[in-house]
């Protein structure tokens, strides 16, 4: 139902105006929707937290007001009659309420309380403070509860409202949109045709003129008909491949433009893949127009056959393979390759080149072969070296319109050449020149000093929508050269060249030539696509300075204009601006030196931890940033001081599930500021409320294995902080590693990483200190069933796992078995299951180990 070649049917050309009214009506509703969807999720995910403290709140009251009712009855007995006979009129009333958010109302409850207290004199005899107390306790347990009543209600509500509202949006995006757009496009391609068949028609008309005027001699009215009566050139006989063999360039030239305005229907195309070689000859007569020097028709010429190969394979696979076999992609990449960027600037070149652009558009439109065999001869150079916007001088508006044509379908076909499945393009400086050249020529505003000759609103419209356009392709695939290409990214790092990619980011709004040009509702579309043009540079600029040889010339020892500038990105409250900065700074953070400069000069941790605090996207940036700063000891105190494992916390509850990278910087930030830091994860340890049963709940309930291993490698460092220090708050804080949850982390941790050495060992060590103490070696020996038979297959592994793994499991056993004191029966299991192993490392060549292995052999059995 959703899929993207859908399309409505047309009846009348008219509907072009109200298929594209309708678009722009599904593309405001999407819009729409989509802020509203966000919106209510805010508000889903707040009253989702104050429903979990609801809930716990409402358990402790009701506990307390238990106790208190049961006071009651101790002191005073069975009040309950004296209620009911003093009970005269109710003293809380729940009054409803509504709240419109986005459009949805909510409806709400709150307690009236009433000031007459109808109970004073129960209990008065004894008890009486009892009873006033616990009817204060219960007043409040109904407030409490009819405050998670109204918060369930509006979740609930809420629930229905935002899944309704994702199927709409989803229906708008993948459904409404597509069809309406594809709508579009047929009607534009009709018209099109139209347009074709209608300047036909009227050549037709002008040759039947010329054909009456010209009857005065027979030869003459020869010439008149071989004119007239070329345009259905393959009717005239079955020798169709003889019709190029002549020397006559005019008469070529006539046969050729009557051949390709013949091959526009699909029947004389079918027709000509059943003509003998003329393919060949066809190729044969490109070749020989190219070497052609003083022939005053060549441009022509080349043109018309360049039409003749571009007709040939439009939507006929059958022809696009003959003209690959007959080797005229060759031809016509040669005949690109005589021509130079700047004569794009004359006219007759400059249709020479729309129509080469022509034949390559259709042979590698949606046919996989035309696109291999392209890309293998280097034909995506070619086409960029015309796709430089420097070559078009400033004043040249008399073909501008034609300039558009080509720069349209040179951007069609790099993209059908780059999406060909086993593409294997290595965009070099040609590249990288050209896609530069429009940020440039935008940032410059040489798009207005081009086209000061062009007097037509809609013709000057045209050329920079067109332009507009190519200044997106150009972005994008910046983007995605700049992080794919070294060789682009060393291109654009010049200094001059990064100074306008900057500043491009920077700008705010379109050049003024457009705003003054057309009205406000394609403004705001050409703002949407500007807006993507800006955000596409900004990630380019981040994949700039992920290049390895670059980073310490951008960084400068915290000095360089580069890096100066990120910072105040960073501190820009426009979103792209922001992440682009966040970025780029963790990009130049990969070295300690770098890293260490930034967090002691650049003061940006208060940044961070305030942009944490954020519901967007900058968010998960900012936590990555933080997670990268963090690992440096120099910056681990700075940054455990500055708040951040408080604002840090909120990404481990579940309402953030659906942001798995979010939650994923979040336990390696923690991970981070525990490694070798007594004093951090001290912080986290003792944090209220409690960090350590977040991440337990966190690593249970997620089914990502990078979360998983992360938080548990949280636990590895904090024990490792705690048990290596002699600090009494470090001894205190032991016992809140020892518990059974965290034990069976960490023999998961240890199974499920077994071909990680360096994880494995890590989960050994940890699982060796905690079994140090007997309450930690119960808890692990209850994780025996899987425990067991993972330390056997490490102990027997003769290859991948080393001799210093083996002696830690060695040290690791003999806790277990000497420490625990309640496990008896899984500590005898795990002693059969191991203690061959164990013995045969007692005659392994390493002297340590084998020294190690009798030791624990000797103490296990003497237990």
């Amino acid at each position: 139902m959703s899929e993207n070649n859908q399309r409505e049917s047309v009846n009348a050309i008219q509907a072009l105006t109200n298929t594209k009214s309708r678009l722009k009506g599904a593309q405001t509703g999407h819009s729409l929707l989509a802020k509203k969807r966000d919106a209510l999720m805010i508000r889903f995910r707040a009253i989702l937290k104050k429903i979990e403290e609801a809930k716990l709140k409402t358990g402790k009251v009701m506990q307390v007001a238990a106790f208190s009712l049961a006071e009651v009855n101790y002191v005073a007995g069975d009040i309950s009659y004296q209620v009911q006979e003093s009970a005269k009129r109710p003293q809380l009333k729940v009054k409803s309420k509504q709240e419109n958010v986005s459009g949805v109302t909510l409806p709400g409850f709150e307690i009236e309380r009433e000031n007459s207290n109808e109970f004073s004199l129960t209990g008065l005899g004894r008890g009486g403070q009892k009873v006033q107390k616990c009817k204060e306790i219960y007043a409040k347990a109904i407030e409490t509860l009819v405050e998670l009543a109204s918060l369930q209600t509006a979740f609930m509500i809420l629930d229905d409202v935002i899944r309704i509202t994702n199927r709409r949006v989803n229906a708008i995006e993948h459904v409404v949109l597509p069809r309406l757009e594809n709508t579009i496009k047929y009607i534009n391609s009709e018209l099109d045709e139209m347009d074709r068949e209608e300047f036909f028609r009227l050549k037709k008309i002008q040759s039947k003129k010329k054909r009456d005027e010209s009857q005065d001699t027979n030869e003459e009215e020869e010439y008149t008909q071989d004119q007239a009566g070329g345009a259905d050139i393959l009717d005239q006989g079955k020798d169709e491949d003889v019709i190029f063999y002549t020397s006559d360039s005019a008469k070529l030239v006539e046969i050729s433009r009557n051949l390709a305005d013949s091959l526009r229907t699909p029947e004389k195309r079918d027709q000509l893949s059943n003509s003998g070689n003329v393919f060949t000859v066809l190729n044969t007569q490109l070749q020989q127009s190219i070497a052609l020097n003083s022939d005053p028709l060549k441009l022509e010429r080349l043109t018309q056959l360049c039409r003749v190969t571009a007709n040939i394979c439009l939507d006929n696979d059958t022809n696009r393979q003959k003209l690959l076999d007959a080797g005229v992609h060759s031809s016509v990449l040669a005949l690109l390759n005589s021509l130079t960027p700047q004569e794009i600037s004359n006219k007759s070149h400059s249709v020479v080149l729309r129509a080469a652009f022509g034949t390559l558009l259709n042979l590698s439109q949606d046919y996989a072969p035309s696109q291999e065999v392209l890309n293998s001869v280097d034909a995506l150079s070619t086409v960029f070296k015309f796709l430089n916007r420097r070559t078009i001088a400033a004043g040249e508006s008399d073909t501008a319109v034609l300039h558009s044509y080509i720069y349209e379908w040179g951007w069609r076909i790099v993209n059908n050449l780059l999406s060909s499945e086993h593409a294997k393009v290595e965009p070099g400086v040609t590249e990288a020149e050209a896609l530069f050249s429009w940020v440039e020529a935008f940032q410059n505003d040489t798009i207005t000093k081009t086209y000061t000759g062009l007097d037509q609103d809609d013709e000057l419209q045209g050329v920079y929508e067109e332009d507009l356009s190519s200044l997106e392709s150009a972005t994008m695939l910046l983007e995605t050269f700049a992080f794919d290409s070294e060789t682009v990214r060393l291109c654009l790092a010049d200094q001059s060249k990064l100074d306008v990619l900057l500043a491009f980011a920077e700008t705010n709004e379109l050049p003024r030539a457009y705003l003054e040009s057309a009205d406000n509702a394609t403004i705001d579309e050409w703002s949407k696509i500007y807006e993507e043009c800006k955000s596409a540079v900004g990630k380019c600029i981040v994949g700039i300075s992920s290049e390895d040889k670059l980073m310490n010339t951008l960084f400068d020892h915290g000095k360089g204009s580069f890096v100066q500038r990120m910072l105040i990105w960073l501190n820009n409250d426009q979103q792209r601006l922001n992440i682009s900065g966040t970025l780029a700074i963790g990009n130049l953070a990969r070295s300690e030196e770098n890293t260490t400069t930034i967090v002691r000069d650049f003061n940006i941790i208060p940044r961070l931890v305030a942009l944490l605090q954020g519901d967007d996207v900058k968010v998960s940036h900012a936590s990555d940033l933080l997670k990268n700063l963090s690992l440096p000891v120099l910056n681990k105190e700075v940054i455990g001081k500055s708040g951040a494992i408080e604002a840090a916390q909120k990404f481990l509850s579940t309402s953030f599930a659906h942001v798995q990278p979010l939650q994923f910087a979040t336990v390696g930030f923690y991970k981070h500021l525990c490694t070798q830091q007594l004093e951090n994860t001290l912080a986290i340890v003792n944090h209220d409320p409690p960090i350590l049963e977040a991440i337990i709940t966190l690593i249970n309930k997620s089914d990502d294995a990078g979360i998983k291993s992360e938080g548990t490698r949280v636990f590895v460092h904090g024990i490792k902080s705690c048990w290596m220090s002699t600090d009494i708050s470090a001894q205190e804080a032991r016992s809140r590693f020892i518990q059974q949850p965290i034990a069976k982390v960490l023999v998961e941790l240890l199974c499920n990483t077994r071909k990680y050495q360096i994880l494995t060992n890590e989960a050994i060590m940890a699982l060796t200190l905690l079994a140090s103490d007997p309450a930690g070696a119960n808890y692990i020996l209850e994780e025996n069933d899987n425990l067991a038979s993972t330390l056997k297959q490490l102990l027997q592994d003769q290859n991948e796992v080393n001799k210093k793994l083996k002696l830690n499991i060695c040290v690791f056993y003999s806790n277990l078995i000497l420490k625990q004191t309640e496990q008896k029966l899984n500590a005898e299991e795990l002693k059969n299951s191991l203690e061959s192993d164990i013995k045969l490392l007692t005659e392994d060549s390493d002297s340590e180990l084998s020294k190690t292995a009798a030791t624990v052999i000797a103490a296990t059995n003497a237990n």
